[in-house]
């Protein structure tokens, strides 16, 4: 189960940041979507919203909401420069306690830096490096020049996962192994950790437009583990 969220935030986390490239891809083709996509919600077993994207009409990512018993808790506005890069997040706490939080982004040649402000120098920061094809090929996250988290990532053509790795403090070796369905979706996860290693098989179902709807991921016992529901907005 640890492994299983880890792996779930460390997606989410690239997801969260891929778009800051000045490369080909849009934030919708860096995901995988396919047509105009202007929203994409994720749906809990009763059918609420657990998360929500919002794109405008070139693919970029706007706003991004998480919701807690279908009920928003928080979200992110995404700024973008004249030239369409990613200079800044602000984060939104529905809670009034909280206030709001920023995020800047620095492009550097090698790749991205985020650091939070205005805490400064306590807050860790984040490099993620990109191939020529705009795909990220790592992840670091430093604090006090300790690396807490580094997954690196390989690919099969210029397009879709081949291979993720993980190391740190504050997460678990892994090695992972995917083989992808035409569509460029994993259906076969093989993971080893401390010298054990699992495979899982995942199938979807898909719109007309190519885009998952529904994945049921099951383990090496043939039970259904990981079943998750999507549901996409298009722009006419």
């Amino acid at each position: 189960m640890r492994n299983h969220i880890t792996l779930l935030l460390i997606f989410f986390t690239a997801s969260l940041f891929a778009q800051s490239v000045p490369k080909i891809k849009t934030d919708l083709q860096r995901n995988n979507l396919k047509g105009k996509v202007k929203s994409l919600s994720i749906l809990d077993h009763e059918g609420n919203i657990s998360s929500q994207n919002e794109y405008d009409t070139k693919g970029l990512l706007q706003k991004q909401t998480a919701y807690s018993y279908g009920i928003p808790n928080n979200y992110t506005i995404y700024q973008y420069s004249s030239k369409g890069q990613l200079n800044m997040l602000v984060f939104h706490f529905e809670y009034e306690d909280l206030p709001k939080d920023h995020v800047t982004i620095e492009i550097t040649p090698k790749g991205i830096t985020r650091k939070h402000i205005p805490e400064g120098n306590s807050d860790p920061t984040v490099i993620e490096e990109f191939d020529n094809h705009g795909n990220q090929v790592s992840h670091t996250i430093f604090k006090n020049k300790e690396v807490l988290t580094k997954v690196t990532y390989e690919y099969a053509g210029v397009d879709f996962y081949s291979r993720m790795t993980t190391e740190g403090s504050m997460i678990d070796n892994l090695d992972i192994l995917f083989e992808n369905d035409s569509h460029g979706n994993p259906i076969v996860m093989t993971t080893t950790v401390a010298g054990k290693t699992t495979k899982s098989h995942t199938t979807y179902t898909y719109d007309t437009q190519g885009n998952w709807k529904k994945s049921v991921t099951t383990s090496e016992d043939g039970k259904p583990a990981i079943i998750e529901s999507r549901s996409i907005e298009y722009y006419p």
